[in-house]
């Protein structure tokens, strides 16, 4: 994972909740930390019991301070990393199988984008398909033969992953500034958001935001149009997922 080591690095000495970064300098993390960390990585199962089995792995880790250090937390995200591997390797066999096309030991630059489609990377930016662009040719230039094995194709994804929730923070960070919201208002929001999204699919469904809204105000109840009218205003389908974005 040479090409994501220095933004591992900054998950966990990082503390920036404007990019979503929720590290510490100390060079140690408390349990509570280092689950949003690992949630912030992207690589975080989907299953709750998956989660709660990582809670226990980062229960484990703790030494006697009840601290987390960063050898420690490279090995849970390689785990959780290898995990994510395996989960795109059968997306992939299941690709091939469907089409009938068998095992795959290598795969042609011109057959990149529906391996990526299948595999969730779908840009909907134009700076998402500029980064997708550079890094596939920087990985056709690695590659062998002018093609990338099965195992790189895999990294790939990983990496064009990773490089997308990098655009993601940063595109909510410039929001985040251009609103004047402070640091712990971000880190807020991102908690009831965390809280209420069990899933971790980063998708609220609109009952579930509402009750977000109501965490955030309190008391103060909207009626079931007045919300509606309010999701309209912003571009949101009343009737629809909401995600954070």
């Amino acid at each position: 994972w040479k090409h994501e080591l220095v933004e591992v690095y900054d998950m966990f000495h990082v503390w920036d909740p404007l990019s979503g970064k929720y590290g510490s300098a100390s060079g140690n993390l408390d349990e509570e930390q280092m689950l949003k960390v690992l949630r912030e990585s992207g690589y975080m199962p989907k299953l709750v019991a998956e989660q709660q089995a990582v809670s226990m792995r980062v229960s484990t880790a703790m030494k006697q301070g009840r601290t987390c250090c960063f050898t420690s937390f490279l090995h849970i995200l390689r785990e959780l990393r290898a995990k994510h591997r395996q989960a795109l390797l059968r997306t992939i066999d299941a690709k091939l199988k469907a089409s009938g096309r068998g095992s795959l030991e290598s795969v042609r630059p011109q057959d990149l984008g529906e391996f990526l489609t299948e595999c969730g990377i779908v840009p909907k930016t134009t700076a998402e398909r500029n980064e997708i662009l550079a890094i596939v040719r920087d990985a056709e230039g690695q590659a062998s033969a002018n093609v990338l094995s099965r195992e790189e194709l895999v990294s790939l994804c990983q990496r064009i992953q990773m490089r997308f929730r990098q655009l993601k923070r940063e595109q909510e960070r410039q929001f985040v500034l251009s609103v004047g919201w402070k640091e712990e208002t971000v880190s807020e929001y991102r908690t009831v958001f965390h809280a209420l999204d069990e899933d971790m699919s980063e998708v609220l469904e609109r009952d579930e935001l509402m009750a977000a809204v109501e965490m955030l105000k309190g008391h103060c109840w909207q009626t079931q149009d007045s919300m509606d009218a309010m999701f309209q205003e912003v571009g949101i389908d009343p009737n629809g997922d909401v995600r954070l974005d």
